[in-house]
């Protein structure tokens, strides 16, 4: 009797694109400190993902505009069936019961019309997740687990779209930088995020790594390593989905 034909379940993808932000210094804001490890978290973030269109914003390239700017091209351009990965690192506030990136041109004197509410980036990745696009966000900032992501809202099931957030802590929590190498540092979560990328979380050994896969792998790594931060995963990207081919 021949053998059953094998189906493979797992969410394929046709085209990914990632955008890299990483921000360091916030001139505009002589309060807020410094950050040690945000840009080398976009560089390596950048280098692990290795996408076919991959944007990198560092610092100064940073700006609240910019940022924008960078996803409405996606928002133009971006296919059913096509990934959007943007990772950011950077300091991460609550402002009006939301999670809010800060982005280098920040102004402490007007705090309300520089931060970056990420309402402003939802919906405009609702756009793309409704034309039957994928989006994942990966968040390395204090705080990123009071994202108002409303996946009622935001899903994109009926156009096989969505979007999903792999938030490095709790609301009320802050994200750790370490130094792992001499004095370079990294975000805890972000260091655990590029090993998963590398391999550690091809737990099956198959050369894929998914979405489902890298976030285990990364939640208990940073557990065990610092106190006090738990990542999250939301949002209703399917487990299965593949990030990246080994």
């Amino acid at each position: 009797m021949p053998a059953g034909r094998i189906i493979d379940l797992r969410d394929r993808i046709n085209n990914t694109y990632s955008l890299h932000i990483g921000i360091d210094n916030f001139p505009y804001s002589k309060n807020i400190g410094t950050l040690r490890g945000c840009v080398r978290d976009a560089k390596d973030m950048f280098s692990a993902f290795k996408t076919s269109n991959s944007r990198l914003l560092l610092d100064e390239e940073a700006t609240r505009k910019n940022i924008l700017g960078n996803i409405e091209w996606y928002m133009k351009n971006l296919k059913s069936r096509d990934l959007l990965i943007i990772t950011i690192s950077s300091h991460g506030t609550i402002n009006n019961n939301d999670f809010a990136i800060v982005p280098y041109d920040v102004e402490i004197e007007n705090w309300l019309g520089t931060l970056l509410p990420m309402y402003y980036v939802m919906n405009a990745l609702s756009e793309i997740a409704n034309n039957g696009s994928k989006v994942l966000l990966i968040l390395d900032a204090c705080h990123t687990g009071a994202i108002n992501l409303n996946i009622a809202k935001y899903s994109g099931i009926l156009s096989q779209g969505g979007i999903s957030c792999i938030n490095s802590c709790g609301p009320a929590e802050t994200s750790k930088e370490m130094r792992y190498e001499e004095d370079q540092h990294r975000g805890v979560f972000t260091n655990y995020i590029i090993e998963g990328l590398n391999g550690n979380a091809d737990f099956d050994s198959l050369g894929i790594i998914t979405l489902r896969n890298l976030y285990d792998y990364a939640y208990e790594k940073v557990c065990n390593e610092v106190s006090g931060q738990h990542p999250l995963l939301i949002g209703t990207l399917e487990g299965s989905t593949i990030l990246k081919t080994l």
